[in-house]
């Protein structure tokens, strides 16, 4: 007995998430929209990038590790392609100080490891999302 998730709601934010793992995009997908998300989702870092251009979304949800164009490569291109206004939220099964440190460096505003909390995640978004309306 979910409430409908508002697939056409225009006013919905936007959130796109990168991931490789296609049951990390899924079961992330499902979770953002039960929660009143549109969501969009990309495989690999040049994908995302594609996606940031032409859609422009509200929030990234971003893994680290991938083919082509892994995260920390996605960060570098997005701080030079000056697009770099949506909050990016860094969620790896990384977790050691190093990876946390350069992805922060890269203008990633959260880090959350792998496996994540639904609660936690959702938490992270709202939190980032107000940040961006105010700014």
């Amino acid at each position: 007995l979910h409430a409908p998730s508002p697939k056409n709601n225009a006013l919905a934010p936007l959130i796109l998430v990168v991931d490789d793992s296609s049951t990390v995009r899924k079961v992330t997908s499902h979770l953002l929209e039960r929660n009143g998300f549109q969501v969009l989702t990309a495989k690999d870092g040049e994908e995302a990038l594609t996606l940031v251009e032409t859609k422009r979304p509200d929030c990234i949800l971003l893994d680290l590790e991938m083919p082509k164009l892994d995260g920390f490569g996605f960060l570098e291109a997005l701080n030079k392609s000056k697009k770099n206004t949506m909050p990016v939220i860094v969620i790896s099964s990384r977790s050691m100080d190093k990876y946390k440190k350069r992805a922060f460096q890269l203008g990633a505003c959260e880090f959350l490891s792998k496996p994540f909390q639904n609660e936690q995640l959702l938490e992270q978004i709202e939190k980032n999302l107000k940040g961006k309306k105010n700014a």
